[in-house]
């Protein structure tokens, strides 16, 4: 992600810079690129806002689910002929960077 620009709140800029932005919260998620294509979007009236696979209605959370229960990549991309290997890279990648931006509760 290092490097990459993003359409982030309605601007390119690179991908740092728009983590950094007071907003960032509601906006990485357009931030997971591949080779400059959009490959994680949000939109209200997509899967009632949930994270989907570029256009596709498949939600991040279901490919993690069909991951998370044994399917091999290979399994997934054979049940989806517009899926591709990055697009799953790209939700595992997007569930990373969600995970890092968990609350962290510190012993006191």
């Amino acid at each position: 992600m290092r490097g990459s620009t993003a359409h982030c709140m309605g601007t390119t800029m690179t991908a740092e810079s728009c983590l950094k932005s007071p907003k960032s919260e509601t906006s990485f998620i357009n931030l997971l690129l591949t080779a400059d294509n959009l490959r994680i979007t949000i939109g209200p009236g997509k899967r009632s806002g949930k994270p989907c696979i570029r256009g596709i209605r498949l939600t991040v959370s279901t490919m993690l689910d069909y991951l998370a229960a044994g399917m091999s990549v290979v399994e997934t991309l054979s049940d989806s002929t517009e899926l591709t290997a990055e697009d799953i890279h790209a939700c595992l990648a997007f569930a990373a960077e969600r995970e890092r931006r968990l609350l962290t509760i510190r012993a006191p």
